[in-house]
């Protein structure tokens, strides 16, 4: 029994008995009972009265979708329904959350708000009056805090998408060059998906409370909840980026929507102002023309969505869905965008007061099987033992200088050396291993993101790695940063005395991006 169905089971085996006498019971009893380490409450399916076959279908049908999920949490009355992880990933790992993030930062400028330290309509040109431009158009001016939260500010495109600075640069110069940006339409008339907008309002929050976005949010709603941060990533000189770079686990990323569905409420307690829990996930905004899922308004930085809903939704479907009509939630982390609403709408809310379709025990045994693909291939070619040793490669764009193979019975280790210095991987041969390695993910996050603008490598990283041999002369990896949605495949091509190394980033492989990397030619070292 995996450690998954082992928590599901003292979960249920907890809850249980006290389910038969409550039958229909409300979701403050529920909510009211003892929490586990994480601070979730778990309940059965039928308890809660969720069909364990529609979660069975949600969780095959985001395998069917080419692996698209990392983990997810359904939660309904205020307990865990289903959850599931597919390996390498766990419950405690942090994932970055890309856009999800700007639904935690407006919650940080609603405290603000609450605590009197910041308006609505207080104005840009006010709040960053030292950044501006030399010339203030009319509708910069008109600009105000409330513009922000609602992607409402008047750029005709997101500002940011043209913004071109060192990682180095502070806050203050990002800033200064997105005031620059001329803005086309009258503020609060004209909806654009910004994420200018949200780094302007992670600006204005710092000056109005003195601190990072992280840490004044800390002892106001992730210690209340429990939820533990794994980075978020900051400018040089501590502004938080409103925009993106939040990493979570999927549990936390539930308690949060949990606790806007009880607009504010966690563990009985008032976390969140009831008015901003309210405010920020009401419609303030319409968006017309864009997907049927992102056509149904938008509140402070929180999307409205079909069915009564609202949510947080990061990039590749990094998603806090909240479904009030159902008294649920829906935490995912995935790495393929688009996957998650569809199938969730299909499967889970038709599953949402229906009779079983098919018995519990066969939905705990497909969550504790999931697993995502190892690399495919032979494990123990008679071969692979003569590839082993040390390529050199010219200079090249990447930096790469050396690669150093080393394969035992169950496993090969790659060290790679490059201008940052030298990083090792473990791969399991036919299996995932996880290792800790200083490697950066920046050549796999998706192009053209703030987050890739503004990536600084942590000084370590998790990466689950696999490896086998598709053919005799032909080594591929998979190597999965399992702090982000992103996964590498590099693929050494091996000569007598030569390698070819072509790297794919998941967002390639997946046609949502480009990789660009070159192959790299290098020759055995001597």
């Amino acid at each position: 029994m995996s450690a998954l169905t082992r928590r599901g089971f003292l979960g249920r085996l907890g809850t249980g008995i006290a389910g038969m006498t409550m039958g229909g019971s409300t979701a403050s009893a529920a909510e009211a009972r003892p929490r586990s380490h994480d601070g979730l409450v778990r309940g059965s399916p039928e308890e809660l009265g969720v069909d364990p076959g529609g979660i069975l279908d949600f969780a095959e049908g985001l395998e069917r979708a080419g692996f698209a999920g990392h983990g997810f949490v359904l939660l309904r009355h205020g307990r865990v329904a289903a959850e599931g992880w597919w390996e390498p990933y766990t419950p405690d790992a942090e994932q970055l959350t890309y856009s999800l993030t700007k639904s935690v930062l407006g919650t940080a400028v609603g405290f603000a708000v609450d605590e009197g330290r910041i308006r609505l309509e207080d104005r840009i040109v006010d709040a960053l009056h030292d950044l501006l431009p030399a010339r203030v158009s009319a509708n910069l001016a008109a600009m105000r805090l409330r513009h922000l939260l609602t992607m409402t500010a008047g750029h005709a495109a997101d500002p940011m998408a043209e913004t071109r600075l060192p990682r180095s640069e502070p806050s203050t110069e990002w800033v200064r060059a997105l005031l620059s940006v001329p803005v086309e339409h009258a503020p609060g008339t004209h909806f654009t998906y910004s994420n200018g907008a949200a780094i302007l309002a992670a600006a204005m929050l710092h000056r109005a409370v003195g601190r990072s976005a992280r840490n004044y949010l800390e002892p106001r709603l992730f210690a209340p909840l429990g939820i533990r941060v794994g980075y978020w990533e900051e400018f040089p000189d501590g502004v938080s980026v409103g925009s993106s770079g939040l990493a979570l686990r999927t549990g936390d990323i539930a308690k949060f929507g949990q606790t806007y569905l009880r607009r504010g409420v966690w563990n009985g307690e008032q976390v969140v102002p009831r008015f901003w829990a309210e405010q920020a996930t009401g419609k303030r905004i319409d968006t017309p023309a864009r997907g049927p899922d992102e056509s149904a308004g938008y509140g402070y930085l929180f999307w409205r969505g079909r069915h009564n809903t609202f949510r947080g939704h990061g990039a590749l479907d990094q998603c806090s869905i909240v479904m009030p009509d159902q008294d649920a939630v829906l935490a995912t982390t995935a790495e393929r965008h688009g996957t998650v609403l569809d199938l969730a709408w299909r499967t889970l809310l038709p599953a949402m007061g229906a009779a079983p379709s098919v018995p519990v025990r066969r939905l705990d045994r497909k969550l504790a099987a999931l697993r995502l693909p190892v690399a495919r291939g032979d494990t123990s070619p008679r071969s692979c033992g003569q590839y082993c040793g040390s390529y050199v490669f010219a200079a090249n764009e990447l930096g790469l200088e050396r690669i150093t193979l080393d394969i035992t019975r169950d496993r090969c280790t790659v060290e790679i050396v490059d201008a940052r210095g030298s990083h090792s991987v473990v791969c399991g041969l036919g299996r995932w291993i996880e290792s800790t390695s200083t490697l950066s993910a920046s050549s796999v996050l998706l192009p053209g993101s703030t987050v890739a603008k503004l990536y600084r490598a942590p000084p370590e990283t998790r990466v689950a790695a696999s490896a086998a041999w598709p053919s005799a002369d032909t080594l591929r990896m998979v190597w999965r940063f399992v702090e982000t949605p992103h996964a590498d495949t590099v693929t050494l091509g091996f000569g007598e005395d030569s390698v070819e190394v072509e790297f794919e980033s998941s967002v390639s492989r997946r046609g949502q991006g480009t990789d660009n990397r070159p192959v790299l030619a290098g020759s055995r070292q001597r």
